[in-house]
């Protein structure tokens, strides 16, 4: 699946450089592979990733044991929308006929499981079944794109380019790095910390946990005290987890609004589908916020809800954890305070409060390579302001080299760029803006090349 190249950084630059290698990586490869083929430009794109394709989404890599259900309907694959004629123009229509051999239903159809699906009801996949058919995607296009089996440690920045900074099995870093003149982040961010963000504990863990060392910590005690902290699918599948895994365990569950239920009407399906296109830009950011507080963060499915109302019942708090600490006396038991004081003590406390795109991509960044992309911000970059400076390409708008980072973009540019309601979409809008910045072909002008005139040239 694999072809490796030399780590030297004076070879020829990528053109993009993909940090991850789950749904959005996914549909980045079939892409590349579809404008390729079509003529209409050869990026070199690298992936880089230490697992497996969706290693988060199959339960051997934590986040999942790969038996939870995908919340997002399977038919909003890769491909989907499937309208390429929005970014590509006439040859849209075509990209989007490539891009159908990489659909939901080819792959079923690929692996002897289409009939059986249909009989079934088309029901939700597991997890483990979704990270096959994004290694199934991949493997198709792998003579368009390389993968290295890495881990990407720092991101750094040198004469207009990235240098990406990767290491193996957790070794030294490789060299000076990869030359990019793009990066593109993919993943749902850092976890997010209880306060103190200093505080660690054995027995405080957070949603990226692997569920056999969740299993050993429910082992270790009869009956454990397990506090679940956060109101989303993440949250609702931990709690399910514990009390499943451990059925004598008491699970408690702290969320501020309750677990409510996803609205998955045509209109809020409508706006996480088309983005832009949907009047987005149109609303006030105060409005964009709400929206995306109120369908998309600390919610979960219906199918979701309905069982876990059934294994914890009343045991879901309204009320927010400010702070996790020892216990006075007893190291290995912790307590949980919100503004009236203490919540309770508990044996376990799994934290599920969310994802942090901007400290992941923080945490890679150099210092030079950071104060870059803080420019002219007062006070630096957060989460906030980063979310803020993200373009209609889903990059740091305005930038040379290209940063892109889709998590980033939901409040600017439409809720489904988080997630995984539009990855044709996206992917249109990233390879799109890549082809534009290719290098000159030969006898083009070097200066505004369009990719026009790049898919003209080249013919």
């Amino acid at each position: 699946m694999s072809r490796w190249l030399s780590l030297d950084a004076e070879a020829a630059p990528y053109d993009l450089v993909v940090v991850g290698l789950g749904p959005k990586a996914a549909a980045i490869c079939a892409k590349v592979a579809a404008v390729r083929e079509l003529g209409l430009g050869a990026p070199r794109v690298l992936v880089v990733e230490q697992y497996d394709a969706g290693a988060h989404w199959s339960g051997g890599s934590g986040f999942t044991t790969g038996s939870e259900k995908l919340g997002t309907r399977p038919e909003k694959d890769i491909g989907f929308p499937y309208r390429s004629v929005e970014t590509f123009g006439l040859q849209g229509g075509d990209i989007d006929r490539l891009m159908m051999r990489y659909c939901w239903q080819s792959f079923l159809s690929d692996t002897g499981r289409f009939g059986d699906w249909v009989d079934q009801g088309c029901p939700a996949p597991p997890h483990k079944l979704f990270a096959a058919y994004l290694a199934w995607v991949v493997r198709a296009c792998s003579d368009h794109v390389e993968i290295r089996r890495e881990r990407v440690v720092a991101l750094d920045r040198r004469d207009e380019h990235w240098l990406v900074r990767t290491s193996a099995d957790g070794g030294p870093t490789h060299g000076d790095g990869i030359r990019a003149r793009a990066v593109m982040m993919t993943g749902p961010g850092a976890p997010r910390r209880l306060a103190p963000a200093s505080f660690e504990h054995p027995r405080l863990v957070d949603a990226s946990a692997h569920r056999p060392r969740l299993r050993q910590l429910l082992a270790e005690r009869p009956g454990p005290r397990v506090a679940v902290v956060g109101a989303g699918e993440s949250a609702a599948s931990l709690a399910l987890f514990v009390q499943e895994t451990a059925p004598e365990a008491r699970v408690e569950q702290f969320a501020p609004n309750g677990m409510r239920v996803r609205d998955e009407s045509h209109e809020v399906n409508r706006t996480y589908t088309a983005g832009s296109a949907s009047g987005w830009a149109g609303l006030s950011e105060q409005e964009r916020r709400t929206f995306i507080a109120r369908t998309d963060r600390g919610v979960v499915s219906p199918a979701l809800s309905e069982r876990l109302n059934r294994v914890v019942g009343g045991r879901v708090h309204r009320s927010s954890v400010r702070s996790v600490r020892s216990a006075e006396g007893e190291r290995d038991v912790l307590e949980l305070h919100g503004d009236d004081g203490l919540l309770g003590s508990f044996d376990l406390v799994v934290n599920a409060t969310g994802f942090d795109p901007w400290q992941q991509l923080d945490a890679l960044l150099s210092p030079a390579a950071r104060s870059w992309l803080s420019d002219g911000v007062p006070g630096g970059l957060d989460l906030r302001a980063a979310q803020g400076r993200i373009g209609s390409a889903l990059a740091f708008d305005g930038l040379q080299p290209r940063l892109y980072v889709p998590a980033l973009a939901g409040v600017t540019q439409g809720p489904g760029f988080a997630n995984l309601s539009c990855l044709g979409h996206m992917s249109d809008l990233i390879v799109r803006d890549l082809l534009e910045h290719l290098p000159a072909p030969n006898g083009c002008p070097a200066d505004d090349v369009t990719m026009k005139e790049a898919l003209y040239a080249r013919r």
